[in-house]
């Protein structure tokens, strides 16, 4: 009871905070988000941070442009976070390729392939997990760029412009079906049904498995951790550099640390311009949606999740508890790095027993 009390809670203040961004109530919003969502980490602001101060130092041909984004982002010291391992990422990938090779592996092919064929190759993926009647994937006429899935409709959407190589299909088949799918599937079939729906506050950990195992499976290096721009503009906007922003604020802050990317990359001074005004305008719609833009310490911190999920099932999976864990990643919506959801896990007795149909099937 106390596990759905918890549920019940969550969503209530979700509510609230939709009923205080349709009022334009941004004191009530802030708290509610707070509620939900908490407040960005310091340690990985820190690390974030100091991470694109060095890249900045050690430019010195661009040093013209590193020179305005080392005047913004602030000197902080951070001890506490750091990359995986080479050895904790190369265990990472051969457990990870083993659980899920049968979803993954797909036809190679050159090049890169369009929505149409993308939709094409996710059908079969859903249908090797016999949930052809049950998920559909569309193509959607969208200027995001990203994929999704709708646990609701139980619909994948690929958006008409994307475009993707074989390796980059494999890391997304790995987050969007494998996990956020699959691990609905074995959630509704599990003792505790409130796993295929996901446990209070589960997203950090649900998107730290999705991220960890689209990098491992979609990337030969992992030399940078998921969500950065995410994270950096909220913890911005909240003023962790001791200076809440709005949504300009928060748009000049990003704009500047993309466009010294975009010109370390060799793009040219206008088109790395325009690119960084367009990410981190983007960037921005999503770090501010249900606010009003202009009061400035009040956004939408939903996004944290990325960074801070993709740092924490890397930190757990460095340890020797954190690999057992690995083994019950799949069996429902939880957050593996939460101390309560293991708790709750462990006292229903769900183990990585549960998962011997992933495990027969794969």
């Amino acid at each position: 009871k106390q596990i759905y009390r918890w549920k019940i809670n969550e969503k209530l203040a979700q509510l609230g905070m939709m009923k205080a961004a349709a009022e334009g109530n941004m004191r009530r919003f802030e708290r509610y988000n707070g509620f939900v969502y908490g407040e960005p980490d310091e340690d990985i602001f820190a690390f974030s941070v100091g991470r694109i101060r060095e890249d900045a130092s050690k430019n010195p041909d661009l040093a013209w442009a590193a020179k305005d984004l080392l005047e913004t982002y602030p000197k902080i010291e951070n001890l506490d976070v750091s990359l995986p391992s080479e050895e904790t990422i190369n265990y990472v990938r051969e457990v990870t390729k083993r659980e899920l090779s049968k979803i993954t592996e797909i036809e190679p092919f050159e090049g890169k392939i369009d929505a149409e064929q993308i939709v094409e190759i996710f059908n079969r993926v859903i249908g090797k997990l016999g949930l052809q009647d049950e998920w559909r994937v569309v193509v959607e006429n969208t200027s995001r760029t990203g994929i999704s899935i709708n646990q609701e409709e139980k619909a994948a959407k690929i958006p008409q412009s994307r475009e993707l190589t074989q390796k980059s299909l494999e890391g997304l088949i790995a987050h969007e079906i494998s996990t956020h799918v699959q691990r609905r599937i074995n959630g509704e079939g599990s003792k505790l049904k409130l796993l295929g729906l996901g446990l209070d506050r589960y997203l950090t950990g649900e998107e730290g498995v999705a991220t960890m195992r689209q990098q491992v499976i979609g990337q030969e290096n992992i030399d940078e951790f998921a969500g950065l721009d995410y994270h950096l503009g909220i913890s911005f906007a909240r003023g962790l550099d001791g200076e809440k922003r709005d949504f300009r604020g928060v748009f000049e802050v990003l704009e500047k640390k993309n466009y010294f990317y975009n010109l370390k990359k060799g793009q040219g001074k206008d088109k790395a311009k325009q690119m960084a005004r367009n990410t981190a305008y983007n960037s921005c719609v999503r770090i501010f949606r249900g606010t009003d833009c202009k009061t400035k310490g009040v956004c939408f911190s939903k996004d944290l999740v990325y960074r801070e999920g993709n740092i924490g099932v890397f930190m757990l999976i460095s340890t020797q508890e954190g690999k057992q864990e690995m083994l019950r990643f799949s069996i429902g919506k939880y957050d593996p790095t939460n101390e309560r959801h293991i708790w709750i896990l462990n006292q229903l007795g769900i183990t990585d027993e549960d998962l011997s149909g992933v495990e027969n099937f794969s």
